[in-house]
């Protein structure tokens, strides 16, 4: 029942700040909209940015349950890129807010979680120490992320999106290479 709860909550909280945008979404105005008490929703959450925490927490569980795995890297990436361009209004209003600095490491830890999945299942054969992969985990997190989010800003379609990041974790600035 809690989980049920906190998906209820998160759900309702992620569809304010698409039509609101994230500075206007308060614990009272979701409430209201959850039909709750405040004594439920901080039994659950100690704030909003623990409950936009906690939906990303849960998107990568969700990723991490049916990643990759046997899949082809195109594949993989085109689905990641599809599932993050359906929510472009839900990425701009979040970077749109004035907590775009507590948003960021959140997006980041997203594209980290997907990449390091990706590399595992795809390049198993990488030979390096961890601090190596440290380095081209965030390397490709923050090139990649920051491609991502300005398709994402700019409207370019899914598919041309995923192509050129494909391009580049297999041919250009990859994991071939290394």
């Amino acid at each position: 029942m809690p989980e049920n709860m906190k998906n209820r909550i998160t759900d309702t909280f992620l569809e304010m700040v698409r039509e609101n945008g994230l500075d206007r979404v308060t614990v009272k105005g979701l409430v209201a909209r959850c039909a709750i008490s405040r004594q439920t929703f901080y039994y659950h959450f100690q704030d909003l940015m623990e409950v936009l925490e906690w939906a990303i927490e849960r998107d990568e569980r969700q990723f991490l349950a049916r990643g990759p795995r046997d899949c082809p890297l195109d594949e993989a990436v085109r689905d990641f890129t599809r599932r993050l361009v359906s929510q472009r209004e839900l990425l701009l209003r979040l970077m749109h807010s004035r907590r775009r600095e507590q948003v960021l490491p959140l997006l980041w830890r997203l594209m980290r979680v997907f990449l390091r999945q990706l590399l595992r299942e795809s390049r198993p054969d990488l030979a390096m120490t961890p601090a190596q992969f440290n380095d081209l985990l965030n390397f490709q997190t923050y090139g990649l992320g920051g491609m991502m989010l300005e398709g994402i800003r700019s409207g370019e379609d899914a598919d041309r999106l995923a192509e050129r990041l494909h391009w580049l974790l297999s041919r250009g600035a990859g994991w071939s290479a290394v």
